[in-house]
């Protein structure tokens, strides 16, 4: 990963991240190549299990392999929830849950509930922007519902709301 730092990417993107400070200066499409090969081979949960998470990268690297592995949905989860940190991991990874959502929508709208009332911000964030693969006619007015009675203090969680409302 350090071999692929940009330092004038890095300084562009640690502006996106206040508070994260472990930014090396990777870019998405670059992260994603390594992702898929790593997401293919059989080890992949190994990797998983002894990857470092010092840089921010990492953890974003980790969160897509998860998210196109083969791999049941509530191991996906029990891996990668505990380790977003912030709003781009979080809304990297729900993206990459895409073809997850299509193969079983009502499970994973089940298994988001949790998280969509949690106090904890990273985690209320999850489930609100896995709610974008819930903007259809089926699931609208649960959707509104959820708006209405949206609390909560912390800044990514309301400014994730307030996206989802937005589209």
């Amino acid at each position: 990963l350090e071999a692929l730092a940009d330092p004038k990417y890095k300084e562009f993107h640690s502006s996106l991240l206040p508070g994260t400070d472990n930014v090396l200066g990777i870019r998405i499409p670059q992260l994603r190549t390594m992702a898929k090969k790593i997401a293919k081979q059989n080890d992949w949960h190994s990797f998983i299990e002894i990857a470092d998470t010092d840089y921010y990268e990492e953890t974003m690297l980790q969160g897509m392999i998860i998210g196109i592995a083969k791999t049941d949905f509530e191991e996906q989860m029990r891996l990668f929830i505990p380790r977003i940190d912030n709003w781009a991991v979080c809304d990297i990874f729900c993206g990459e849950l895409k073809t997850l959502v299509r193969k079983d929508k009502d499970k994973v709208w089940q298994f988001i509930q949790t998280y969509l009332y949690s106090d904890k911000e990273f985690e209320k964030r999850f489930g609100i922007v896995m709610l974008f693969h819930y903007i259809n006619e089926e699931y609208i007015d649960r959707l509104l519902e959820y708006a209405d009675l949206f609390e909560h203090e912390a800044y990514y969680a309301r400014m994730a709301m307030a996206w989802v409302i937005s589209t």
